[in-house]
């Protein structure tokens, strides 16, 4: 049904890529050129974390501290970023990186301010969401192989995943290598994982806190238009929808019907609700032209 665009189009995680690589670009102007202070204020830092700067939990993660730290993190983002973009879409997987990212810097964070001594005060890195990706990845695809130590040995997937929260718990605990934000990498692994357990990446289940958000754009967009009648709805009457097949085709199959097909992969047709199976009906009926 869906219909091939011509138009050329970047996915998400290769936006989060470019992303990566023009902040850092600008980094290295500033370092070079400009010496301002700026990435100071960006980087995650338990001085920063005194002062209030919580907007460093966000910034810290397109930061990078040098090409190698850079590159490092875009090769994995791009293995597990895609795998969650094919799963999730584009949207939530940049959620997913973001708060795993958010979640990791707050732990490192919280260690900074009262051991600096032990962990270094500034921390930057796409590192943290990028665990929280590949523990997605590596309990979706938990039979997988992994190749480590330059290839040279294959590991399961979701063994792969138990050696590296393990290395970072201990490494956080004994933090005999303060160059690495290994307490950020915790947290971001773990999140990950909160994301699959939780099923947040299964697209027709909503977020914490997305109905709300939806009620608050709904409510917006009415304002907007200026509308003063509202239908009257009867006590014990169901207030009249919009019929999703008036929708243009590509909208009404990626809001309306994919979600319901990953609903059936996932829990079988029986647990489609009589709204859910009305839809199905009407994209046979698009697809057959009736």
């Amino acid at each position: 049904m869906r219909e091939r665009s011509s138009a050329f189009s970047w996915s998400a995680t290769t936006w989060l890529l470019v992303s990566l690589a023009v902040v850092f670009g600008f980094q290295q102007v500033d370092e070079v050129y400009l010496h301002t202070r700026l990435f100071s204020y960006l980087e995650l830092s338990g001085t920063g974390l005194r002062h209030g700067f919580l907007w460093q939990l966000l910034t810290f993660q397109f930061l990078h501290a040098g090409f190698l730290h850079l590159m490092m993190n875009l090769v994995v983002l791009w293995w597990t970023g895609r795998h969650a973009e094919s799963v999730m879409g584009g949207g939530r997987m940049f959620l997913a990186w973001l708060s795993a990212g958010t979640v990791g810097g707050l732990l490192q964070g919280l260690l900074m301010i009262p051991f600096p001594q032990y962990f270094r005060d500034s921390v930057v890195g796409a590192s943290a969401g990028v665990a929280g990706l590949t523990s997605i990845f590596c309990l979706m695809e938990r039979d997988s192989q992994i190749h480590i130590f330059w290839g040279l040995l294959p590991v399961r997937a979701l063994y792969f995943l138990y050696g590296s929260i393990g290395l970072s718990l201990f490494c956080t605990v004994v933090p005999f290598l303060p160059g690495m934000a290994h307490a950020a990498h915790l947290g971001g692994f773990l999140i990950g994982i909160a994301w699959v357990r939780q099923g947040w990446t299964d697209t027709y289940r909503p977020l914490p806190g997305q109905e709300w958000f939806e009620g608050l754009k709904r409510m917006a967009t009415s304002r907007s238009r200026g509308s003063r009648f509202r239908p009257t709805v009867l006590p014990g009457a169901r207030p009249a929808t919009t019929r999703p097949a008036t929708a243009p085709r590509d909208e009404f199959i990626t809001t309306q019907v994919d979600p319901i097909l990953e609903k059936i992969a996932a829990h079988g047709i029986q647990s489609l609700t009589s709204d859910e199976r009305a839809i199905l009906q009407d994209a046979r009926k698009k697809m057959t032209g009736r």
